[in-house]
């Protein structure tokens, strides 16, 4: 019954990983994190984002605008990101990325992280042998490129 009740609350789902949306536009938004479209680039430093909200929040990060307070204690943040890592700060241990400062509530999510900053690429597709730093990357590239061949 649990899975009955997403499917009639969130209509569009992803037809790749069958993730579930209220709106066609979040699932669209969504979209992009399988085809590595990002639209959306930042002026300042050219970082791009799958959204115009993830532009928006990462705009923040230069002018210095710190619009995400947290309830517990009124510490304030430039994006949601920031601040929803900071929060298991108040209940656990964080670990922050040495080279961006980026907060990660698990180790392993620091260390998949750091593939991004090292070039390191230690996903490689057995078909035709170009490598990813992730692994959903990787599956995603053999969605596109090798399901058809078979």
């Amino acid at each position: 019954m649990h899975a009955d009740t997403h499917a009639t609350d969130r209509p569009y789902i992803c037809e790749i990983c069958s993730k579930a949306y209220l709106k066609k536009r979040s699932l669209e938004i969504h979209r992009r994190t399988h085809t590595g479209e990002k639209p959306y680039v930042c002026y300042i430093c050219y970082k791009a984002f799958t959204s115009s909200n993830g532009l928006k929040q990462h705009i923040n990060i230069h002018t210095g605008e710190k619009l995400y307070l947290c309830k517990e204690c009124g510490e304030s943040f430039s994006t949601k990101a920031r601040l929803r890592a900071y929060k298991h700060t108040h209940s656990g241990k964080m670990y922050e990325c040495n080279v961006c400062n980026k907060l990660f509530t698990k180790n392993v999510s620091l260390q998949m992280h750091m593939h991004m900053h090292t070039s390191e690429k230690p996903h490689i597709c057995d078909v035709c042998n170009k490598s990813f730093w992730r692994a959903s990357s990787l599956q995603n590239h053999i969605n596109k490129q090798h399901v058809k061949e078979k």
